[in-house]
């Protein structure tokens, strides 16, 4: 998951993928990509943030800011996490998601200062309503409190979302075929 935060000019990284990659300590693929990275645009330099508690590496889990906390706010794979940026701690909001959503993305409501958390679901249930890419979420950073709203129209995973605030209109864009994925031709 990334992020880029102009207040601070960095772009924040966590739990990314690499199944290939191999260090000279012996660790190797996704155990390499498991820590939160922030590279800071101005300095050119990445530093490591090294905290007690971090989200487990499931892979395609979204983050995005939170202005309202000043925050990073993470989600997927049933749980969301909080990364306080003054202390470069995370901890575990204190509700979680409602089931497993792999492939979520999250994003910053700005007109009711929520996040939004939106598709992902089981990969082998990616043609189904049952498999929770429709799905989307309200998390409130200040209480930590999730609440389901109204199913998307369509199927998102790694979506992108752009907020238009002067008319408050959302938009998708969803691609799920091709993106990693093998499908049988029909």
């Amino acid at each position: 998951a990334t992020d880029f935060l102009r207040s601070l000019n960095s772009v924040f990284l966590c739990n990314e993928a690499n199944q290939w990659a191999k260090c000279e300590d012996g660790r190797s693929g996704h155990d390499l990509t498991a820590d939160t990275w922030r590279y800071d645009l101005e300095k050119k330099s990445w530093n490591r943030i090294d905290s007690a508690k971090h989200p487990s590496n499931h892979l395609e889990d979204g983050m995005a800011y939170s202005p309202e906390i000043e925050s990073i706010v993470y989600a997927g794979h049933g749980r969301i996490w909080i990364l306080d940026l003054a202390s470069g701690q995370w901890r575990e909001a204190k509700e979680k998601l409602p089931r497993t959503h792999m492939g979520m993305v999250v994003f910053h409501d700005a007109v009711r200062k929520r996040m939004l958390l939106a598709g992902g679901g089981d990969y082998d249930k990616w043609k189904t309503t049952a498999g929770g890419f429709n799905s989307l979420y309200a998390f409130d950073p200040r209480t930590e409190k999730v609440s389901r709203l109204a199913d998307g129209p369509t199927a998102m995973c790694r979506a992108g979302l752009s907020h238009d605030t002067r008319r408050d209109l959302f938009f998708v864009v969803a691609c799920f075929k091709g993106v990693g994925m093998e499908q049988p031709a029909n």
